[in-house]
């Protein structure tokens, strides 16, 4: 529950609206944001800040990889798989990834979009 307050409090401070729903098939509390799009565009603008050399400390990367592999990322083998137009917004969390030491794989193409494998054995 600790951790559910410390998420709801983050959305609160950038406005973000949310609710908590209960998931049966794992027993455990979600957090839902109503507009994926205004997480999305509040990620996107963190992501363009580190590109411009801002430094956020660990809780603040975990925040920003959590929230777009929540939007934009799926699970498959083991792996989280995300699927972004705009290969630089990917680079972005790359190195995200490697500040947090979050093993990643390499950005490759897939028709019209990018992919990266994260892998899920986060320390």
């Amino acid at each position: 529950m600790i951790l559910i307050s410390y998420i709801s409090k983050i959305l609160d401070s950038i406005g973000i609206n949310y609710y908590h729903s209960d998931d049966k098939r794992y027993k455990c509390t979600c957090i839902r944001v109503s507009s994926s799009k205004d997480l999305y565009t509040f990620i996107t603008n963190s992501l363009n800040l580190f590109k411009n050399g801002y430094e956020y400390d660990y809780d603040t990367r975990m925040g920003i990889i959590s929230g777009f592999t929540d939007a934009e990322g799926s699970v498959q083998k083991n792996n989280i798989l995300l699927t972004q137009k705009d290969k630089h917004t990917l680079s972005l969390l790359k190195n995200l990834c490697n500040k947090n030491n979050i093993k990643t794989d390499d950005i490759y193409e897939h028709g019209r979009v990018h992919r990266m494998r994260i892998s899920t054995e986060i320390k």
